[in-house]
C-alpha cells in the first residue's frame, strides 16, 4: 500500500488546522493573533408606534424666538400632539412613527401648507433633560426648540400704544415710574403682564386682560397720542406721558 497517497492529504489538513488555531510563542503562550474580535455595537431595533410619545408632546418654540415666543402669535412655535405637528401656518401629519430610543423618533408623513402638500421625513431628538428638541429632515437645517409651559393665546397691542411712557409727567424719571408697552406685554415696576385678550373699547382706547388678573384694565390716549391714562380696577386713572415709540 502506498502510504504517501494518504499522508499528503493528511498533512494538508494538519496545516490548515494549525492556521486556524492561535499562534504560540516560544514558551507556549498564546499570542492572540486569531483572538475573536469584539462584537460591533448593535443599533437598537426601531419600534413602530401609533402615536408620538408623551415626552415629545406639548408646546415648543425656537430658541431664537423673540418677545412673541410661546404665544399664538409666534411664527416659529409648534405644538406636538399624538398624531400631529401643528405649526403657526401648516401642519405635519405622520404616516409612520418609529421610536429609535426614549429620546429619539423618526417619522414619515405629509406636510400641508395652504394648498401645497409634500412628503417629508422628520427626526425628533430630545435633550437629556427633555427641555430642548432638535427637529431635522431632508432639505433643511436642523431646528432647535425649547419647551414652552404652554402656547398661550396672545393678541397684539396696537402700534400706537407701544413705547415707553412716564407716569409722573417727565421722561427723566426713575425707572419705577416708566411703563414699557410692547406688542403683547406691559412692564411696570419690575412686573411684566402677558395679555391674553386685547380689544378696542372706544375711540383711542383699548381694554386688556392678562393671565392673572380678574378684571380687565385699559389704556386711553388723548388726541395726538402723546399722552393718555392707564385705567383699571381699584385705582384712579394713572396719567401717561409718551417718552418714545
Amino acid at each position: 500500500m502506498n502510504m504517501a497517497r494518504y499522508m499528503a492529504p493528511a498533512a494538508v489538513l494538519v496545516s490548515l488546522a494549525a492556521c486556524g488555531s492561535e499562534a504560540e510563542d516560544a514558551e507556549g503562550n498564546s499570542t492572540g493573533t486569531n483572538a475573536a474580535s469584539p462584537l460591533a455595537q448593535v443599533e437598537p431595533t426601531p419600534k413602530a408606534l401609533d402615536v408620538i410619545p408623551a415626552n415629545f408632546r406639548g408646546g415648543w418654540d425656537s430658541v431664537d424666538a423673540g418677545e412673541l415666543a410661546c404665544t399664538t402669535l409666534s411664527d416659529t412655535a409648534v405644538t406636538i400632539e399624538p398624531e400631529l405637528l401643528q405649526y403657526y401656518e401648516g401642519a405635519f401629519t405622520p404616516e409612520t412613527i418609529s421610536q429609535i430610543s426614549d429620546d429619539r423618533i423618526e417619522s414619515e408623513g405629509f406636510f400641508q401648507y395652504a394648498d401645497d402638500r409634500s412628503k417629508e421625513s422628520y427626526t425628533l431628538k430630545l435633550s437629556n433633560d427633555g427641555k430642548r428638541l432638535t427637529l431635522s429632515g431632508n432639505g433643511f437645517k436642523p431646528f432647535e426648540f425649547r419647551k414652552c409651559a404652554t402656547i398661550r393665546e396672545a393678541h397684539l397691542i396696537p402700534a400706537e400704544y407701544e413705547g415707553t411712557w412716564s407716569t409722573n409727567g417727565t421722561c427723566k424719571a426713575v425707572a419705577d415710574s416708566l411703563i414699557e408697552i410692547a406688542p403683547t406685554t406691559i412692564t411696570w415696576q419690575g412686573k411684566t403682564s402677558n395679555f391674553t385678550k386685547v380689544h378696542y373699547a372706544g375711540p383711542n382706547a383699548i381694554e386688556l386682560e392678562d393671565d392673572g388678573q380678574e378684571e380687565p384694565y385699559g389704556i386711553v390716549l388723548d388726541q395726538g397720542e402723546k399722552s393718555g391714562a392707564l385705567v383699571g380696577p381699584g385705582h384712579s386713572p394713572i396719567p401717561l406721558t409718551r417718552c418714545s415709540g
